[in-house]
């Protein structure tokens, strides 16, 4: 994201998961919960002073059981350590189609200038950013509002029970495969409505020195899942032929994990030879470096095109594309409850 105001709001938003995350471990068990609803409201005007900039306010609310605590002064302290220009309450004349921005007993609003185009990348980048959480925020309701110049475009993210699969780790994931590849078949029912998860074996990473020294102990795990999308099981008959990698990294807190801000670790993902020996499978891995995702789906971390080493015939072909998630695990034999905040995180 290139502008400050759209950066902001991530930071906000991944602040309040993290309290929800950890918030949730100290319930009891089989006490009625009330959906957390967590809500982005952009508006967008032009600005008539300056050629090519727009004032941007944006505003964030949340309601939910977890609200209590985003109440506390301390919170709110921490917060505004994030975002020195926050406000406690809502900007006047703002509303979200979806929710009563008035009767979210959260709410968290700042305004900022920048440059048009840049704005509009960062809704997009945004409304991205989103989607990728609710992928395994399966509780919470996400709206995402935009406003631009009195036009209001709107996305819910929002999970059935059924529409997710329980993983080993005990998170929850959506396997519906819409949020993960834009259908090209004419014919919908030659695929699954799901996609079937495979968990490998947890593998141990290293805490860094350098993170260690500043008191951040414990042990970090990674575990891999796996799965094709569309899933063609029930039709054996069709023909199909791996297209695509996506793959998705996730940290304890299950929050996307920008790369560009991890310059070490990008350079593992440069290299596809480092995720399987595709020779083995007839295939050649090249790295899809394309910023731009204007589809509905999912944006994954890193994308690598597959080819065919070899030449079939391409008629009559299923194309599908393998999903890899990655999720980060921390653990500390020496801590009951091992916290994972959002100083840690950053």
């Amino acid at each position: 994201m290139k502008g400050e105001g759209a950066r902001a709001a991530c930071r906000i938003l991944e602040y309040l998961v993290i309290q929800l995350q950890y918030g949730k471990k100290g319930q009891s068990e089989g006490l009625s919960a009330e959906q957390e609803t967590l809500v982005v409201f952009m508006d967008i005007e032009e600005s008539p002073q300056k050629i090519n900039q727009s004032h941007c306010a944006i505003v964030i609310s949340a309601k939910g059981d977890f609200c209590h605590r985003l109440l506390r002064d301390q919170t709110h302290r921490e917060m505004e350590a994030l975002l020195p220009l926050c406000q406690r309450k809502a900007l006047s004349g703002r509303g979200c189609p979806h929710e009563s921005l008035h009767s979210m007993p959260f709410q968290l609003s700042f305004k900022v200038c920048e440059k048009s185009e840049v704005l509009a990348e960062d809704c997009l980048a945004m409304k991205q950013f989103i989607h990728r959480i609710s992928l395994v925020h399966t509780t919470i309701k996400f709206h995402y509002c935009v406003k631009a110049n009195g036009r209001i475009s709107a996305e819910t993210y929002s999970a059935e029970s059924r529409a997710s699969a329980c993983l080993p780790d005990g998170r929850r994931l959506l396997i519906h495969p819409k949020h993960f590849m834009r259908s090209v078949s004419r014919d919908a029912t030659l695929s699954c409505d799901k996609i079937h998860l495979v968990s490998g074996e947890p593998v141990g990473l290293f805490v860094p020195d350098e993170v260690a020294k500043r008191g951040f102990g414990g042990e970090l795990r990674l575990t891999p899942v796996a799965a094709i999308c569309p899933c063609q099981k029930p039709f054996p008959n069709q023909r199909t032929r791996i297209a695509t990698l996506s793959v998705f990294l996730y940290d304890p807190a299950g929050l996307p994990i920008a790369l560009p801000a991890m310059e070490a670790s990008c350079s593992f993902f440069e290299d596809p030879s480092g995720l399987a020996a595709w020779e083995r499978y007839d295939y050649v891995a090249t790295l899809n470096s394309d910023p731009y995702w204007e589809e509905d789906t999912a944006k994954p971390d890193v994308r690598y095109r597959l080819h065919a080493s070899q030449k079939h015939d391409l008629q009559e072909t299923s194309e599908q594309t393998l999903l890899l998630f990655l999720f980060l695990k921390h653990s500390d034999q020496f801590q009951d409850k091992p916290f994972y905040n959002f100083w840690d995180r950053q």
